[in-house]
């Protein structure tokens, strides 16, 4: 059997249930039937666009009850909106095509959701001289437009002809009682026995309706609505939000800094309910939720005072804001339900207002110039927050500690915040150094957007004057191979002090000029960072006057010395200098495979000597 007998016979499989008749299937694609003409949603006034093309009307009739004769514009043009009276679908509640497009196409894959007491529309344009004619399985046509028109005594198929110009027409149709679908065909050019034999034209259009019971539609369904977060600040507008948004930080905030969600209500069939649906929201956890005015989409500006709110909906979405009742750290589950139905829940969280300010890891600071540290703040939680410049929740308000004495320590003063971290970036702190080597302390106070002001730690700090001279020393006398050893290189300064941490510049330990750079060659040790047996970069600096290189212990054993130089500290009295280190043997030698067979021979001989004289004893 070939393709194309397959093909025909699963066409006309399609349709069996619509009559008789040689049936030719012509796919209308999107490409052929401009998106959104057939009818984009229900209540909206699609476009006459193609010819030969079925549509839906998606407006909504005046009464309950489908007029007997729906009269179509008699100038209606291709491209003219479908008439707004006489023309529309009742208990029409959703649109849509196979396909699932959002805005769908007219052609042979629509599929539309109607009441079981309910009536859908379709309209489409005849080509002039043209028999067409729509066609009902599971269903009756309970009116058609008037000129042109006609319909079978079963009221399934009705058709329309004119001699003359195109002919608008249009016809209700009702599903028959208990089924749970019904189908809407569109054949063109069927030629004069249309009304007895509809099937012999071409099928244009073809429309898949669900029928579905009162009890439903209308009613909130938990899987078509839901809460959402909304992503923007409160008092602006949530109205088009349909899934959680993508904004960095969602569902987290500084504690004052309310909170924004939407609220979408929709019944089975993704239909808005009516206003007057019952929208509630209640918070855990002590914290603040309001509902937009009215059930407006808009958040509103404030969360107000209380933990539960309600308002009567007015459309498809709800603005909802919340926040938290406290300064701390918190988190909080927000309900919402539709006429007592839960259709969702949203947890947000809340990081509390500044409770530790933490400095640390200090740099040996230089003698004359400036030393620096880390600093970090966390809420009383230990979540990290960020002041920023200006900022209404954490504010870059560092200062001079005053609550535990300020700075402590000969010549050493406070200097500044210089950079304050970020989620990527540490902060960072400095300390000015007078004239002299010295040590002291340093601490900081903070003040929270409501006033309170806490203080830091004290960090202990010092200064130096920079490097003058250096040692080098490994954390291990021997390594196994394929051990990590360490070379730890201590600098001083001209009195003998710890040197001054100096990135470049004057006093650093390494320089990009010619030669500067460090070089530390050790046999059989390999550079952590590549495959070279050296190390050291332009780039190397020290952390309170250390610099530390890290290698992989080679496999051949024996006693090595690395040399370590720095040319950008040498001077007359210092010059490259080196650090021991041993590695132990790797393997087994042939002479402990001999002594070790030697011992076992010597072993099992004795064995056997002892049972000899314990048989012999028994004997």
């Amino acid at each position: 059997m070939s393709t194309k007998t397959i093909s025909k016979r699963v066409a006309l499989a399609t349709v069996v249930a619509l009559g008789a008749g040689v049936l030719s299937l012509v796919s209308v694609s999107s490409a052929s039937a401009a998106p959104g003409v057939n009818s984009a949603a229900v209540g909206t006034t699609p476009y006459l666009q193609v010819a030969n093309s079925l549509y839906i009307a998606g407006n909504v009739a005046s009464t309950a009850i489908a007029p007997t004769s729906m009269t179509l514009s008699a100038t209606q043009a291709v491209g003219a909106s479908q008439a707004a009276t006489g023309a529309g679908s009742f208990g029409l509640l959703s649109v849509g095509d196979l396909s699932g497009n959002a805005t769908p196409v007219s052609g042979t894959t629509q599929t539309a959701t109607l009441l079981s007491n309910g009536g859908i529309t379709v309209f489409e344009q005849a080509a002039s001289g043209q028999y067409d004619a729509i066609v009902v399985s599971g269903g009756t046509i309970s009116g058609i437009s008037a000129t042109g028109t006609s319909v079978n005594n079963t009221q399934t198929v009705a058709t329309a002809y004119t001699s003359g110009n195109v002919t608008d027409w249009s016809a209700t149709v009702k599903p028959n009682t208990g089924v749970s679908s019904f189908t809407i065909s569109l054949y063109t050019n069927a030629g004069s026995t249309a009304l007895s034999a509809p099937t012999a034209g071409t099928l244009s259009g073809f429309i898949t309706v669900s029928v579905a019971t009162a009890s439903v539609a209308g009613t909130v369904s938990a899987t078509k609505s839901g809460v959402y977060y909304a992503g923007v600040a409160a008092g602006s507008s949530t109205s088009s939000v349909t899934k959680d948004s993508s904004a960095a930080g969602i569902g987290t905030s500084a504690w004052n800094v309310p909170q924004t969600a939407a609220v979408v209500n929709a019944d089975a069939y993704g239909t808005v309910l009516a206003s007057g649906a019952l929208v509630t929201a209640t918070a855990t956890n002590g914290a603040y939720v309001a509902l937009g005015s009215s059930g407006s989409a808009t958040a509103p500006a404030s969360a107000g005072t209380s933990t539960t709110a309600a308002v009567l909906s007015a459309g498809n979405t709800v603005g909802l804001t919340v926040a938290p009742s406290v300064t701390t750290a918190s988190t909080t589950t927000v309900t919402v339900s539709i006429n007592g139905v839960v259709i969702g829940t949203k947890a947000f969280t809340f990081t509390g207002r500044v409770a530790k300010v933490t400095l640390s890891a200090a740099y040996n600071g230089v003698t004359g110039g400036t030393g620096s540290y880390t600093i970090a703040f966390a809420d009383s939680a230990g979540n990290a927050v960020y002041p920023t410049s200006g900022g209404a929740s954490y504010p870059q308000t560092v200062t001079k500690d005053t609550l535990v004495g300020g700075v402590a320590g000969n010549g050493i003063s406070f200097g500044s915040i210089t950079t304050y971290p970020t989620s990527t970036a540490a902060g960072v702190g400095t300390f000015n150094c007078g004239s002299n080597n010295a040590t002291g302390s340093v601490a900081v106070d903070y003040a929270n957007v409501d006033g309170t002001v806490l203080a830091s730690n004290v960090l202990a700090v010092s200064c130096s004057g920079t490097a003058a001279s250096y040692s080098a020393k490994f954390d291990k006398a021997s390594y196994n191979p394929g051990d990590i050893a360490t070379l730890s290189v201590t600098f001083e300064d001209a009195l003998g002090a710890i040197a001054a941490d100096v990135a470049s510049g004057t006093g650093a330990i390494a320089s990009s000029a010619s030669g500067k750079t460090p070089n530390i060659i050790g046999s059989n040790l390999t550079n952590t960072s590549g495959s070279s047996t050296t190390a050291g970069a332009s780039t190397d600096t020290t952390t309170n006057g250390v610099a530390t290189y890290k290698f992989i212990v080679g496999s051949t054993s024996g006693t090595y010395a690395a040399v370590v130089d720095f040319p950008l500290v040498d001077s007359a009295t210092q010059s490259a200098v080196t650090a021991s280190y041993t590695i132990a043997s790797s393997g087994t030698t042939l002479d402990d495979v001999l002594k070790g067979i030697v011992s076992l021979i010597a072993s099992i001989n004795k064995q056997i000597a002892a049972l000899a004289k314990l048989v012999t004893k028994k004997k």
